[in-house]
């Protein structure tokens, strides 16, 4: 009990006085929409613990209220209104939303890439006004920020981590069949010469035979008195572990081989087509620090310190994941709130098949009037009662 006294002392005297108990500065480059909802949960915490939060707005910003934000806020000044950002937005889910299905599967392709590249000047834009302020980069690294809060969608956070000489971690997953995670991970793993693990084949081989070969977790499946196993004719052994366990399997061929083309037409169009163009502008921005020696936008990425994983672990398919992937399933919930009276009354009189609410995100704002009758006519199919 003693020992348990003094190493509680000793643990507290160390939080009063040495860096792991003070206060922290954080740098926050955020991504408008859904991606600042989610990330405004983690910074109101940081915040009520002492920490000094600043933000880089973006003029424009429409969810990012710079007047309204409760944090520290240093304002990139851009040539556009929000009316025109608007529009850019508009065009943008209306073109992925309405014309994408009717095109074909190459014309679909060749029309994502046009977007994306649209989508990348108006990131390069924003980070434009913020690396090639010489003055506002000055005032941040007199401000010694001890970390930056970066998004992998929007572009730049990392950049800006980089110039400052100052470590960075990513809040947010998100990528079109994981790309940009993917190339995180190839970017650490280069010197075993791993690229796109998800598709070589003998490293899924080896995966595969580890269940095969594991007696305890046969063991617990044949435990288990599974009905089925759903095998993938891309990977090996499924139907190995469906026979060992005296089970059926089926094949998800057709499902399988949409996924594995979906990959590999992002891997074809991020590599070749979009990103050796930042490549060469994160080149160029860091051609002093760097001493003229070439970058890329994977290897700066590939810096990061930690990804926080907004999912949990266990809904996530076997593979292999790095030291700093963090799982923080729930971490944006808030405990639930008494409803407004309104809408109580709306739940209570729903009876026992209860209610539906649907949303369709945070930057659709318009429908067209023929997908917003197909919506309301599936959803009057249900017995819930819609919200």
């Amino acid at each position: 009990m003693g020992t348990v006294k003094v190493f509680c002392v000793l643990f507290m005297l160390h939080l009063c006085f040495f860096d792991s108990g003070r206060s922290g500065k954080i740098l926050v480059w955020p991504m408008d929409f859904s991606h600042w909802i989610n990330l405004k949960v983690i910074l109101d915490e940081l915040q009520l613990r002492g920490h000094e939060i600043t933000i880089l707005v973006a003029s424009p910003s429409l969810l990012l209220d710079h007047t309204k934000i409760p944090f520290n806020v240093e304002v990139l000044q851009l040539p556009v209104t929000k009316e025109t950002l608007m529009e850019e937005i508009n065009s943008f889910i209306y073109e992925t939303s309405f014309e994408l299905p009717k095109l074909s599967w190459w014309y679909r392709y060749l029309r994502i890439a046009k977007i994306e590249k649209s989508f990348g000047s108006a990131l390069k834009r924003i980070c434009d006004s913020a690396v090639m302020n010489k003055e506002l980069l000055a005032k941040l690294k007199a401000a010694k920020f001890d970390i930056c809060f970066a998004d992998p969608l929007s572009f730049c956070g990392e950049l800006v981590a980089e110039l400052l000489n100052i470590p960075f971690m990513y809040t947010f997953r998100f990528s079109i069949g994981n790309f940009y995670e993917c190339s995180f991970v190839e970017s650490w793993w280069r010197s075993f010469s791993i690229f796109h693990s998800c598709i070589l084949s003998g490293f899924l081989l080896g995966t595969s035979m580890s269940a095969v070969m594991n007696k305890e977790l046969l063991a617990k499946l044949k435990a288990a008195k599974f009905d089925i196993c759903f095998a993938d004719p891309l990977s090996f052994c499924g139907e190995l572990v469906a026979e060992l366990l005296n089970i059926p399997f089926m094949y998800t061929f057709r499902f399988s081989i949409g996924n594995f083309y979906v990959y590999v037409m992002y891997d074809v169009m991020h590599f070749y087509y979009l990103f050796p163009e930042w490549d060469e502008y994160y080149s160029n921005v860091l051609d002093t620090k760097y001493l003229g020696r070439p970058t890329t936008i994977c290897e700066i990425m590939g810096k990061a310190e930690m990804w926080l994983i907004r999912t949990y672990w266990d809904f996530e398919f076997p593979r292999p994941y790095l030291p700093n992937f963090e799982f923080v399933g729930g971490l944006h919930c808030r405990p639930a709130k008494s409803l407004p009276e309104e809408l109580e009354e709306f739940v209570q009189s729903s009876g026992k098949d209860g209610v539906v609410v649907f949303t369709l995100g945070s930057m659709v704002q318009n429908l067209t009037e023929e997908k917003a009758n197909m919506i309301a006519s599936a959803l009057a199919l249900m017995p819930q009662k819609v919200r």
